[in-house]
């Protein structure tokens, strides 16, 4: 891997990389990049939720735009039989063409497929889902995130995509997704043996570097944290450096809330059931509820839709934290809300489901 004072190896206006897949799991096959057509690639992860909810997305967008070649490439990891159970459950839902990735020879601990390796890693692209659009000529015009790939498509597919300005204004973008990918490799790779204020000392020293990336993705910090006093002596430290940024500690809270508390396969959601770290979680959010109404209102521009997610996202954590508190009454009213909210969003089936049982259980 390219060092982060080097070019990435994989960039906007190079030739795409070879597509390897070992089995097509719906859809028409695409045996290879053929020139003069025009695909969206998203690199997908079973266990990713932005993942599922890009799914109506891009079923519109194909559905739109057929004569783009749309398609998914999905991780192998956790399990590539959860992969196909996945799309089996979900065919009728998903629009486009989904393809399992072929295996990388030498990552047996740690096999993402070599796709990820070539096209993700290459580009430093730090985490899915992550879409690429490639031009007739085989030319990767756009990377980037799949909800936001419409605009980008349409222009290549009329013709009036202007790649080399394009491969221009990517420069800060893949000097960004380096910071964060060196960043998120280091968090990876902590000591879990040391003391947690000792445990992320190389993501510390490049925070330093990339003070901008490191702040953004501190929070990163509590997923990989599953004993409790720890989880909440890093919490305390980062919520303490936020400065007023009212943002970035709610992320700062849902996270804790999130927070796995062991290292068990599901454990996603266990911090909001543990009463310490709810108590922290809750009594944080509901402080920075007015400050956040305040922010929404100041901002002009307001963008709804993003507030929209922003609410729904507060009011789900919330009231799982309230339920773990034993505040049930308060719980049920944010879940309610919650659920308000997304029924006017585009998200899955899937997630609007889960939230219907959340407050039914409430």
């Amino acid at each position: 891997m390219s060092s982060y004072l080097e070019a990435p190896a994989l960039t906007v206006g190079d030739s795409a990389p070879a597509l390897h897949v070992e089995e097509w799991l719906k859809g028409t096959p695409v045996d290879g990049l053929v020139p003069g057509e025009v695909y969206l690639i998203e690199f997908w992860a079973v266990w990713c939720g932005p993942c599922r909810n890009s799914i109506p997305h891009l079923s519109a967008l194909q559905s739109r735009r057929p004569e783009a070649k749309i398609f998914a490439i999905a991780e192998r990891q956790p399990d590539v039989a959860k992969v196909r159970e996945f799309v089996a459950e979900k065919a009728a839902e998903i629009g486009f063409a989904f393809a399992l990735q072929t295996a990388s020879p030498d990552e047996p601990e740690n096999d993402r497929g070599l796709m990820s390796r070539e096209w993700m890693d290459a580009s430093f692209s730090y985490g899915v889902p992550t879409a690429f659009i490639i031009d007739r000529a085989g030319e990767i015009t756009w990377i980037g995130f799949p909800l936001n790939a419409e605009a980008p498509l349409v222009d290549v597919l009329e013709g009036r995509f202007d790649i080399a300005a394009a491969a221009v204004d990517y420069r800060e973008t893949a000097r960004k997704q380096q910071a964060k990918f060196l960043l998120l490799k280091a968090l990876k790779n902590r000591n879990p043996a040391a003391k947690p204020s000792e445990s992320f000392q190389e993501f510390d020293r490049l925070a330093k570097r990339f003070p901008d990336e490191g702040r953004d993705l501190e929070y990163i910090k509590l997923f990989s944290l599953p004993e409790k006093e720890s989880l909440l002596e890093c919490a305390r430290s980062l919520l303490a450096k936020t400065n007023g940024d009212y943002r970035r500690a709610c992320v700062l809270c849902f996270s804790l809330l999130n927070a796995r508390l062991d290292a068990g396969e599901g454990a996603f959601r266990e911090g909001a059931s543990d009463a310490d770290v709810a108590a922290l979680g809750v009594s944080t959010l509901l402080d920075l509820e007015p400050h956040s109404r305040g922010q929404e209102v100041a901002e002009t521009p307001k963008d709804e839709e993003h507030w929209k997610h922003f609410w729904l996202q507060f009011n789900e954590t919330l009231a799982r934290g309230l339920s773990g508190l034993g505040r049930t009454g308060e719980a049920r009213e944010r879940a309610q809300e919650a659920l308000r909210l997304a029924t006017g969003l585009s998200v899955s089936e899937d997630f609007r489901e889960y939230l219907r049982k959340s407050l039914e259980a409430l």
